[in-house]
């Protein structure tokens, strides 16, 4: 088989390929069109959420402290690594620790 033979079998499949696509997607567009409008989905109420209050004061932890404590300091390292990774592009300081 020859190179222009290959080229020429590849581009005979892909157009079929696309063809029966094209034929699916007809069909499917039909089948929404001969079922009817879809009921439309009700709307959920907006339940205002009450404001939490704090059960327990939180106390600031001095960076000494941090370094005191190895669980403390790899907290605030994952912290930091989760807040940067969820929001790419922005540099993030850690301004104060508080213990819950």
């Amino acid at each position: 088989m020859s190179f222009l033979a290959g080229m020429e079998l590849s581009v005979v499949s892909m157009l079929i390929v696309f063809g029966l696509l094209y034929v699916i997607s007809l069909v499917l567009n039909t089948l929404k069109l001969v079922a009817g409008k879809e009921k439309p989905v009700e709307k959920k109420k907006h339940v205002p959420v009450s404001p939490v209050t704090p059960t327990a004061p939180k106390k600031a932890i001095s960076f000494e402290e941090l370094e005191k404590d190895s669980d403390m300091f790899v907290a605030a390292m994952v912290a930091s690594m989760e807040a940067a990774e969820s929001s790419k592009g922005k540099n993030f300081r850690i301004v104060s620790i508080k213990q819950l």
